[in-house]
């Protein structure tokens, strides 16, 4: 059976569950143990978006929680511990320091290697020893994100909707043109999402991924109102691209030409006609329920 993970669907799992899909409760807050790679600061940026941040430890018992999802997935993950505003004085993302009763350092960690590690690691070897240990912050590894199980959501969850910066998105899972598609966001007071900074462009990137390689999503470039001038249909400038190789290349010469997004390019752009039925990722404020 064809698998596609949507990050962008995330729904409750059921009547009274306050966790996401995909965030695992327990006690008094929801943890997502992310299956994609990313720096520390870029994960940070993904949970920050996702109404959380980079997973603390506070008790013994959140550790071994903690411990075991670990051993569970045999990855390493990226954590919220760090010294970066001070070499040698580890603290939480909010600034608050590790309670070395809760350390979990590894043998002769952590020891900055070349003066360059930074950023807590959650690490497994031999399949059950999981420790921790200082790592370089560029690093792409998997990541943990954490947020109060109380959180208020400041976008429809119920509808699929997830919030990134200050919008949130939702992916259209009907297969529609891409006029079609854009009248699907517009009927929900949004549009399709045009990207414009470094964070939104990782967003798709982070949000799109499917084992079903042919699994297309349209996101708002076209030419329909310039022939042969790509523009976003929210009228923001085209600043950002991540096109394919050979890419832009109108797809019909003279005709309407729109962009997609498809998973087996590394989530590269391409140009296709219009009137191809795909799925879409729709965009609009916070706040709009």
């Amino acid at each position: 059976m064809i698998r596609c993970i949507i990050l962008l669907c995330l729904t409750y799992q059921a009547f009274g569950q306050r966790c996401p899909l995909g965030w695992l409760p327990f006690k008094d807050n929801c943890y997502k143990f992310s299956d994609r790679w990313f720096s520390w600061d870029d994960a940070r940026a993904v949970c920050k978006a996702r109404q959380g941040d980079l997973a603390d430890v506070r008790t013994l018992e959140e550790r071994d929680f903690i411990v075991g999802e670990i051993r569970s997935r045999r990855q390493h993950f990226w954590f919220g511990l760090n010294d970066k505003a001070r070499e040698g004085k580890y603290v939480w993302p909010d600034g608050s320091p590790l309670d070395n009763n809760l350390a979990l350092w590894a043998k002769n960690q952590p020891n900055n290697w070349k003066n360059r590690q930074d950023c807590g690691l959650w690490q497994i070897w031999n399949s059950t020893e999981v420790s921790w240990n200082d790592g370089e912050c560029y690093a792409n590894y998997r990541y943990i994100c954490k947020r109060s199980i109380n959180t208020v959501d400041k976008c429809d969850f119920s509808n699929g909707w997830v919030p990134f910066g200050d919008k949130c998105f939702r992916l259209e899972e009907s297969k529609l043109s891409w006029r079609d598609a854009l009248a699907r966001c517009k009927s929900m007071d949004g549009n399709l999402v045009g990207i414009d900074t470094q964070e939104k462009l990782r967003m798709i990137s982070d949000t799109v991924t499917c084992t079903d390689t042919n699994n297309a999503v349209w996101i708002g470039l076209s030419d329909i109102k310039s022939p042969g001038n790509l523009a976003w249909a929210d009228g923001v400038a085209v600043t950002i691209t991540n096109w394919d190789v050979g890419q832009p290349k109108l797809a019909v010469p003279g005709g309407e030409n729109c962009v997609e997004v498809l998973a087996n390019t590394r989530y590269k752009w391409r140009v296709t006609a219009c009137d191809v039925e795909k799925k879409a990722i729709c965009e609009r404020p916070q706040g709009t329920f």
